[in-house]
């Protein structure tokens, strides 16, 4: 019979058995809040409006061109001192040059397809280390 009954008709069944539900206690299924009950650490049970502390700013045009025009008159790139400078630059810029031949993607006009392609390739790559990193610790716990 318990089997056939819906999950939370088992719950209130298995509850009831216990003895934590209809006794008046308040420690049943009704929450806190609900009951005349003072907080165990007396704090206030008014319910607050979260706010949130992450909103971004509303760019004005004026500020926008002045972020541009100050971005603009400073170099982007900084050319390469040493050798290990010169050795890592070429490395990265084959890399980059490469990457792009092989998702036909055209920086002066990409296209929608390889711009998807693109992407799909480098998420799928920085996804690696986060699962490999997790897969790690979670069988390190399981020790």
């Amino acid at each position: 019979m318990l089997r056939a009954a819906a999950p939370a008709a088992r719950f209130a069944l298995a509850a009831q058995r216990r003895g934590c539900l209809g006794q008046g206690d308040n420690h049943g299924s009704v929450h806190f809040r609900l009951t005349p009950n003072a907080h165990p650490l007396g704090k206030s049970k008014k319910v607050e409006m979260w706010d949130n502390p992450t909103q971004n700013h509303v760019w004005e045009p004026e500020e926008l061109a002045q972020k541009l025009k100050v971005e603009a008159a400073q170099p982007v790139h900084v050319p390469p001192k040493g050798i290990m400078d010169r050795i890592t630059y070429g490395a990265v810029r084959t890399c980059y040059h490469a990457f792009n031949f092989i998702t036909g993607y055209n920086k002066a006009d990409p296209s929608t397809k390889s711009i998807v392609y693109r992407v799909l390739i480098l998420e799928s790559i920085a996804g690696c280390p986060g699962m490999v990193a997790a897969g790690v610790r979670h069988f390190r716990s399981l020790r």
